[in-house]
């Protein structure tokens, strides 16, 4: 099983793909583990405000997630584009991607590990977190 918290303070290192973190479904995920250690209700309001973002554009993270980096000007596609990338940006890119990758490999099971569901309005945010988080390949 995914390990969340790490998956969360890895997708904080993102350099290249900064801007994503700033996403409000991204953002939210990334909430979700320091509400947990405030309490439950404020882990399960940061929960649902991920799954709800996910469901204005669809309801499959490895989707949301690819569109997110097909659609991200960063310094890697600006560097390309005047011919000046290095080493550096080509190890980046991969390191990145792979995060990304994991990021949409994330599993419900593994997702509600993050989230002290403690009472029974959440089992409907459990099934949403079910249906979006299928564990489906991504290939960012």
């Amino acid at each position: 099983m995914q390990d969340v918290s790490m998956l969360q303070n890895r997708l904080c290192t993102l350099v290249l793909f900064r801007a994503l973190l700033q996403d409000g479904a991204v953002s939210a995920f990334l909430r979700v583990r320091r509400q947990a250690e405030v309490g439950a209700e404020d882990a399960a309001a940061r929960a649902g405000e991920f799954i709800a973002a996910l469901y204005k554009t669809g309801d499959n993270l490895s989707d949301y997630i690819a569109d997110l980096v097909f659609e991200d000007e960063n310094a890697y596609i600006h560097r390309a584009a005047e011919g000046r990338l290095t080493e550096n940006y080509e190890r980046t890119l991969q390191t990145e991607l792979a995060v990304l990758q994991d990021f949409c490999d994330l599993t419900a099971e593994a997702f509600q590990t993050c989230v002290p569901f403690t009472h029974s309005a959440s089992k409907t945010l459990r099934k949403s977190a079910t249906v979006c988080l299928q564990n489906t390949i991504c290939s960012v």
